[in-house]
C-alpha cells in the first residue's frame, strides 16, 4: 500500500504542474498492478480530459461513475470533469449514489452538501441537511437546513416564498429560539415576512437580551420602529444611546426623522416636556465634545452633522450659520467638503447661491493671506492648504450649479489662480513619500476641471479646434504625476485625455502603473478596455480581456469557497452577502462587453485576412462562446461599473440628464454602453455566425437567412431610433441597417439599382459626417472610422458567404477544382464589390489625411505659460 500511496502522490503532483501526459503514464503504470482501481481510473480520466483528449476522458469518467465510488479522491476527480462539462445532474447523481451506499459516513454527507453549495442547489441542500440532522443530530445541521430554506426563498418567486419557505423557516427557528437562545436569524425571517409586531415582541423578550449582540438589536429595533411609525420609541432610543455613541449615523438619521414627526404632533418626552426642534438642537450641542483618556477634548463630527441634518429636514434659516460653524471646526479635514455637499446643495436650491459664492471669496482671501505669511509654521500651512482645497471645491460646485455655458475669460482667470495656489503649496510636500499625494493636488485637479468646462461647453459644442486646451490639460496632469506618482485620479483622467487624442502608447504606461486587480477589473475596466479595439491593437485587447476575465473565473471558485466556510464556521448571516456578490459578478454586464469586444476584434481580423482554417474555427466556436457567456439573458445583467472614479465636485445629480456635464461624459470617446448596445452587437454577431454556418454547409446556391434574427435586429434598431438611446450613436446602427438590407440582394436583381442607392445613402451619410468632423479629437474620429471599417467588413463577408461554390461543399474544399465549370457570378455581387471598393478607398483617403497631434515642448509652451505653471523644463509627453 505504501507503493500505491507514493504513486498517487506523484500523480497529484504532476497534475498540479499541468504535466498531464506524464500523469496518464503514471496512472497506467499503477493500473498494471492495481487493475480497475477507481481512484487511478478517475485520475487518468481527469488527466486525459485536461490534456485535450476530452472524448477519452469522458468515456473513462462514465465508466468510473457506474462503479458508484465513495472515496473522496475519486469523487473529487470526477467532479472536476463533470463541473467543467456543466453536467450538474450527473454530479448530483454521483454524490447521491455514494451517500446512499455509505449512509453512516458523516464526512461524505458533508462533502455532498458542500458540493451542492457550489452548484447553488438550494432544494437539495435542504434535503441533505435534513438527512444529516436525522442521522447525526447536530445544531449546525439544523441551521444548514434553515439557511437553505431561506436561500430558496431569496432566489424564488416572492409569492411562493411568502406562502411556503418563510413560514417553514419561521416555525423551525421559533423552536430553535426557545430551545437554544438563538434569535438573530429569527428576527431576519420575521422581517422578511413583514411581521413587525412579532419582531417587536421578540426584541422585548428576555431571549433577545441574551442572544443578540447589542448593536444588532439596536439597529433592528430602529428599523422595526421606523416601519411601524413608533416615533416615540425611536426618540427614546436616540436619547438613551447617542451619548454612548456620538458618531453613530445609523442612530442620528431615524432619530431626526422621529423628531420632525413628533414635533408635528406636539408630543412630549418621558419627562413630560414638549419635544421641539430647539430642544433637540440643544441636545445635539451637549454631545459636541468629549474627553479622551488623556483628558484632552476630542471633537466628534456626528453631533455637528446632526445639527445640519435637522436644520435641513426642518428647513431652518439657521442652516447657513451651522455650515459656517462646521467649516470653522472641520475645514482642515479631507472629509469636510463631502460632509457639507448635501447642505450646500439645499441652500443653492433655495436661492442662497450668492451667499455661498460670497462666503467662499471671503474665506479664500483669508486663507491665501495666511499662506503668504512666512511666519506661519509648516504644520499650520498644511492645515490651511486643506482648508483652501475645501473652499475651492465648494466654490467650484457653486460656479457650476445649473451651468449651461462658460465665460472662457473668467474660467481662464480661475485656472490661473488655482495653478498659482498649487505652486505656492508645492514646497510643503517636498519630504512626502512617493506614495503620498501632494497637499495641493486637488487644486490642480480643480484647474483641470475648469479646463474641461472650456473644452466641453465651448470648443466641443462648436466643433472648433480642441487640441490646444486638451494638450495643455495633458501637460498639467503629467506634471502633477511627476510630483505625486501615486495619485490615481490624475492617472485615470490622463488615460481618458490620451484616449481622446487617439494616443494609445501614451496612456498605456500610466494604466499599468495603476496596478488594477481583483474586483477592480470588473468595476473599472470600462475606463480603458473598450478604447483599445477601435485603435487597432487586436493583440492588446485579447491580453486585456484575458486579464479581466480572471476575476470572473476566480469568482466561481473563491466566492463559493467563502460560502462553504460560512456554513462550516456557522457565520450564516454572511452567506446572503457572498451570494449577492457572486450573483452580481457572475451576471456582470462588463464581462459581456469584454466578450463582445473580443469577438469584434477577432471578427475584424477574420474579414481582413484570407479565408483560412482558423477563421472556420472562429465561427464554429462562436455559438459555444455565446452559450457560456449567457448573452441570451441580457436583461438580467448587473451593472457593477464605477462611473464615480472621476470626481465632479458638483451639487447637481448628473444622472438626471444626458446633457449635464460630468468628467465621464465630457471625456468619453463614445457614450456609456448599456444593454441596448450589447443586445444589438450580440444579434449582429449571431447573424454573421448564421451566414457562415450556411456558407460552410453543403449548400451550392449561397447562404440562407435567419429571418427571426433579422426581424429582431430591425425591431431593435427601430426601437433605439425612436428612443434615441444615449448608448447608441448613428454609426453604431450602421451595421444593423446593412444587415436588414443585404438579404434583399439575393432575392431579385430587378430592384438592384434601388438597393444600391439605399446602401450608398447609408454609407455616404456616415462618410459625410466623418468629413465634416475635421477638428474633433482623433480618438473620436478613430472610433467612427473603426465602425465604418466594421460595416464594410460586413458587406465583404456577405459577398464571400453568398458566392456559390463550384464544388458545392465546405469552404476551402474543392474550391478551384478543375472538374466542372466555374459558376457565374451574379450581377449584384459585382455591384456590391464595386461599392465596397469605392468606399474603402474613401476611407483610406480619410485616414491618410489624419494629422496626429504634435505633443512637444514648443507646441504647448505658450499655452502652459499662459496659465502660469512655472517649471525649469517642460515634460515631454
Amino acid at each position: 500500500m505504501e507503493l500505491f500511496r507514493k504513486g498517487v502522490i506523484a500523480i497529484y503532483n504532476t497534475i498540479d504542474y499541468h504535466q498531464y501526459k506524464r500523469a496518464v503514464s503514471l496512472c497506467n503504470q499503477l493500473l498494471a498492478s492495481y487493475r480497475d482501481n477507481p481512484l487511478l481510473l478517475a485520475l487518468k480520466a481527469l488527466s486525459l480530459y485536461c490534456d485535450g483528449q476530452k472524448t477519452e476522458g469522458l468515456l473513462l469518467c462514465k465508466r468510473v461513475q457506474l462503479s458508484k465510488p465513495t472515496d473522496f479522491g475519486t469523487l473529487r476527480a470526477l467532479a472536476e470533469i463533470l463541473q467543467a462539462e456543466k453536467k450538474f445532474e450527473d454530479l448530483n447523481t454521483l454524490y447521491q449514489a455514494a451517500w446512499e451506499k455509505s449512509p453512516k459516513d458523516e464526512e461524505l454527507g458533508n462533502q455532498y452538501f458542500m458540493m451542492l453549495v457550489g452548484q447553488k442547489d438550494f432544494a437539495n441542500m435542504q434535503k441533505i441537511s435534513i438527512d444529516l440532522n436525522k442521522r447525526f443530530p447536530k445544531r449546525s445541521y439544523q441551521f444548514w437546513s434553515i439557511t437553505s430554506i431561506l436561500l430558496r426563498a431569496q432566489f424564488t418567486d416572492q409569492k411562493q416564498a411568502n406562502l411556503l419557505y418563510y413560514p417553514l423557516a419561521e416555525r423551525m427557528l421559533t423552536k430553535l429560539i426557545y430551545e437554544n437562545d438563538s434569535s438573530t436569524e429569527g428576527g431576519k425571517v420575521l422581517k422578511s415576512q413583514n411581521k413587525l409586531d412579532k419582531i417587536e415582541e421578540l426584541l422585548n423578550s428576555s431571549i433577545s437580551k441574551s442572544s443578540f449582540i447589542e448593536p444588532h438589536i439596536l439597529n433592528l429595533k430602529l428599523e422595526t420602529y421606523e416601519e411601524l411609525g413608533n416615533w416615540d420609541k425611536i426618540y427614546q432610543l436616540g436619547v438613551d444611546n447617542l451619548p454612548k455613541d456620538k458618531d453613530s449615523w445609523n442612530i442620528y438619521l431615524p432619530f431626526i426623522k422621529a423628531v420632525v414627526n413628533l414635533v408635528k404632533g406636539e408630543a412630549k418626552d418621558s419627562n413630560g416636556e414638549l419635544i421641539t426642534i430647539e430642544n433637540t438642537q440643544k441636545f445635539f450641542e451637549t454631545l459636541e465634545s468629549s474627553k479622551s483618556e488623556g483628558g484632552a477634548i476630542k471633537l466628534k463630527r456626528g453631533p455637528y452633522l446632526a445639527q445640519l441634518e435637522l436644520a435641513k429636514s426642518a428647513n431652518l434659516p439657521e442652516l447657513a450659520k451651522l455650515i459656517e460653524k462646521y467649516f470653522t471646526i472641520f475645514s482642515s479635514k479631507p472629509s469636510c467638503y463631502d460632509d457639507l455637499v448635501p447642505y450646500l446643495a439645499h441652500l443653492a436650491e433655495n436661492s442662497k447661491l450668492d451667499w455661498i459664492k460670497s462666503w467662499c471669496k471671503t474665506i479664500s482671501e483669508e486663507v491665501n493671506s495666511k499662506l503668504a505669511n512666512d511666519s506661519s509654521s509648516s504644520s499650520e500651512k498644511v492645515r490651511l492648504t486643506q482648508t483652501l482645497v475645501t473652499i475651492r471645491k465648494i466654490e467650484r460646485s457653486s460656479n457650476t450649479f445649473n451651468l449651461t455655458e462658460v465665460n472662457e475669460t473668467e474660467w481662464d482667470e480661475i485656472i490661473k489662480t488655482l495653478i498659482k495656489e498649487y505652486q505656492l503649496v508645492l514646497p510643503l510636500g517636498e519630504k512626502l513619500l512617493s506614495t503620498d499625494k501632494q497637499y495641493g493636488d486637488d487644486l490642480l485637479l480643480l484647474a483641470i476641471h475648469y479646463g474641461l468646462d472650456v473644452y466641453y461647453y465651448n470648443h466641443n459644442k462648436s466643433q472648433s479646434s480642441t487640441s490646444s486646451i486638451l494638450t495643455t490639460l495633458v501637460y498639467f496632469l503629467e506634471f502633477g504625476i511627476s510630483k505625486s506618482p501615486s495619485n490615481y485620479h490624475f492617472k485615470f483622467l490622463l488615460t481618458r485625455l490620451y484616449q481622446l487624442l487617439g494616443s494609445f502608447t501614451s496612456y498605456g504606461p500610466h494604466l499599468k502603473a495603476l496596478d488594477i486587480k481583483q474586483i477592480q477589473l470588473d468595476t473599472l475596466a470600462h475606463s480603458w478596455i473598450h478604447h483599445t479595439n477601435y485603435l487597432g491593437h487586436w493583440k492588446q485587447i485579447e491580453k486585456e480581456d484575458n486579464q479581466c476575465n480572471f476575476i470572473y473565473r476566480s469568482n466561481e471558485k473563491e466566492t463559493i469557497d467563502m460560502i462553504r466556510l460560512c456554513f462550516k464556521n456557522g457565520t450564516y448571516s454572511k452567506i446572503p452577502e457572498f451570494l449577492k456578490f457572486y450573483t452580481r459578478l457572475d451576471g456582470s454586464i462588463q464581462s459581456r462587453l469584454n466578450f463582445i469586444e473580443l469577438v469584434k476584434g477577432s471578427w475584424t481580423n477574420v474579414i481582413s485576412s484570407k479565408w483560412q482554417k482558423s477563421n472556420t474555427e472562429f465561427f464554429q466556436n462562436l455559438n459555444e462562446w455565446f452559450e457560456e457567456t449567457n448573452l441570451t439573458k441580457l436583461d438580467e445583467l448587473s451593472d457593477n461599473r464605477d462611473f464615480g472614479i472621476y470626481p465632479d465636485f458638483e451639487f447637481n445629480n448628473k444622472s438626471e440628464g444626458a446633457d449635464k456635464w460630468s468628467v465621464e461624459t465630457s471625456t468619453s470617446v463614445f457614450p456609456i454602453r448599456d444593454n441596448n448596445w450589447l443586445k444589438l452587437q450580440a444579434k449582429l454577431v449571431l447573424i454573421l455566425n448564421n451566414w457562415y454556418l450556411e456558407y460552410t454547409s453543403n449548400n451550392s446556391t449561397g447562404i440562407k437567412f435567419n429571418e427571426k434574427l433579422l426581424t429582431e435586429v430591425e425591431e431593435l434598431k427601430s426601437q433605439l431610433d425612436t428612443l434615441k438611446s444615449s448608448s447608441i450613436l448613428s454609426i453604431d446602427l450602421l451595421s444593423a441597417s446593412l444587415m436588414t438590407i443585404l438579404p434583399e440582394y439575393t432575392k431579385s436583381e430587378a430592384n438592384l439599382h434601388e438597393l444600391n442607392d439605399k446602401l450608398k445613402s447609408l454609407l455616404q451619410a456616415q462618410f459625410d459626417a466623418l468629413n465634416k468632423l475635421n477638428n474633433i479629437e482623433l480618438g473620436r474620429k478613430f472610433y467612427l472610422i473603426y465602425n465604418l471599417l466594421d460595416a464594410l467588413g460586413h458587406i465583404l463577408a456577405f459577398i464571400q458567404f453568398s458566392q456559390p461554390s463550384s464544388a458545392g461543399g465546405k469552404a476551402g474544399k474543392g474550391t478551384g477544382s478543375k472538374s466542372g465549370p466555374k459558376p457565374s457570378i451574379p450581377a449584384w455581387i459585382n455591384s456590391l464589390k464595386k461599392l465596397v471598393d469605392n468606399y474603402s478607398q474613401k476611407l483610406v483617403d480619410n485616414v491618410n489625411q489624419v494629422k496626429l497631434p504634435n505633443l512637444t515642448e514648443a507646441n504647448i509652451e505658450d499655452e502652459v505659460n499662459k496659465y502660469g505653471l512655472k517649471v525649469d523644463k517642460l515634460i515631454l509627453i
